[in-house]
């Protein structure tokens, strides 16, 4: 769970740099949380998980919690992801593909499967973005254009962020 929630991020925050490099300096905060839990390194934990929350704190990024469960906030964040690859669910092209798009949904697939192991309810949600994901890795335009749509109805179905 804790994983899934840490490589969804670490693809959001990779989506957001690669659209607006202000935010390379968050990506990097990210990663080296990754760095820091894939190396099991709790001292270094106490020092970078605080540091990327002052990175938030300082673009103007919430960085406090949320009101909700953690399954909850995954799903929101996860939905509100998907839909702001929206405006791509409509490419018949693979030169029209931003790479950011496909980071993007990666951090989905990722938050939407932290949601879903805490909480079945958010089980659809993982079938509605899986398809999505493979349709970006297999150029599969045309199955896009419906599976995007299927997954944003999912969201709206939980009364998850989906517009």
């Amino acid at each position: 769970m804790a994983g899934d929630r840490l490589k969804g991020a670490q693809r959001l925050t990779g989506a957001a740099a690669e659209q607006d490099g202000r935010f390379t300096v968050l990506k990097e905060a990210v990663n080296r949380i990754g760095d820091d839990t894939d190396r099991l390194d709790i001292a270094g934990l106490t020092d970078t998980i605080p540091a990327a929350l002052a990175v938030c704190r300082t673009a103007g990024l919430p960085a406090d919690p949320v009101e909700a469960t953690d399954a909850q906030a995954d799903a929101a964040a996860g939905c509100a992801a998907a839909a702001r690859t929206r405006d791509q669910f409509a490419i018949t092209d693979y030169r029209s593909l931003v790479f950011a798009t496909t980071l993007r949904i990666e951090g989905a697939v990722g938050l939407l499967t932290a949601a879903s192991e805490a909480d079945s309810r958010y089980q659809p949600l993982v079938e509605g973005i899986e398809p999505v994901q493979q349709d970006l890795q297999t150029l599969a335009f045309d199955q896009l254009r419906t599976d995007g749509p299927n997954l944003l109805t999912a969201c709206d179905r939980q009364g998850l962020p989906h517009e």
